[in-house]
C-alpha cells in the first residue's frame, strides 16, 4: 500500500501563483484584511518573500492584486442579512454589464 501525497500547503500554492506569474500577498486568515503594511502593493512573485509570509503566518489566506494585467476578479458576499447574488443576476444592473456574464 503506497501513502498518498500530502495535499499542497498554502505557501506551495502561493509560491506556484508566483511560478505563473500572478503576484501575492498574506491577508488574515479566513478574511480579506492584509497582512502586510502596504496591502496589495507589496504582492510579490519573489518565492523567498512569499516562503517567510507564510512561515511567518501558515494559515493566512492568499491574496492576489485584482484589476491588473493577470486578472480580475467579482466578489460576491453573503451577509446574514442578505446576500448579493440577486442583484449581481439582475439583467440590468447599470452600465457594468455584469449581467451580460450569464452566471
Amino acid at each position: 500500500m503506497t501513502t498518498p501525497p500530502s495535499a499542497p500547503n498554502l505557501s506551495d500554492r502561493a509560491r506556484a501563483y508566483a511560478n505563473a506569474g500572478i503576484p501575492v500577498f498574506p491577508c488574515v486568515p479566513g478574511g480579506k484584511t492584509p497582512l502586510t503594511a502596504n496591502g496589495f502593493h507589496d504582492a510579490t512573485t519573489d518565492p523567498d518573500i512569499i516562503t517567510g509570509w507564510w512561515r511567518w503566518k501558515p494559515h493566512a489566506n492568499i491574496a492576489t492584486p485584482t484589476g491588473t494585467v493577470t486578472f480580475d476578479a467579482l466578489d460576491v458576499d453573503i451577509r446574514p442579512n442578505g446576500s448579493g447574488y440577486p442583484a449581481y443576476r439582475t439583467p440590468d444592473i447599470g452600465t457594468s454589464g455584469l449581467g451580460d456574464l450569464g452566471v
